[in-house]
């Protein structure tokens, strides 16, 4: 079975049984409501606006910044992983152009040895023989 590459990745919100944290319909809400009073406020209203927003915000700046640093965390996970990628990626590359010196060596080897023997299948047995028995005589001296 496969590891799962996302288990190196910093959890940001988790169930216990491992999935993602998913918001419920009050925190859509409230999240629409914040997202509204936000998008709502204007220079002639900024200031009743702004104690609104604080006011809905006020105990959801905590939780925010929790996630902002788990946020970060992920960041830096993506990033060495985005680099651990090219570095895979250049070593495939080298890999597959080390494969292709290797199979061109290979096969200009092999053609050499064809061309080899087609010369050595061209000597008659006579002078092969002949050949033989003076290097044995060199041999022996």
């Amino acid at each position: 079975m496969r590891e799962n590459p996302h288990k190196r990745l910093p959890p940001i919100e988790r169930k216990p049984d491992g999935f993602l944290y998913h918001m419920t319909s009050a925190q859509r809400k409230q999240a629409r409501a914040i997202e509204a009073t936000l998008n709502g406020i204007t220079p002639f209203n900024a200031g009743k606006k702004k104690e609104e927003a604080l006011s809905l915000l006020k105990n959801r700046f905590p939780q925010m910044e929790n996630f902002s640093g788990k946020l970060k965390k992920y960041k830096v996970t993506i990033n060495d992983l985005l680099v651990e990628n090219e570095k895979l990626e250049e070593q495939a590359k080298a890999s597959e152009s080390g494969k292709m010196k290797d199979r061109m060596e290979q096969a200009k080897l092999e053609s050499e040895l064809k061309n080899i023997q087609r010369l050595v299948d061209r000597i008659p047995p006579e002078v092969l023989a002949e050949l033989k028995r003076q290097q044995r005589h060199t041999k022996e001296r």
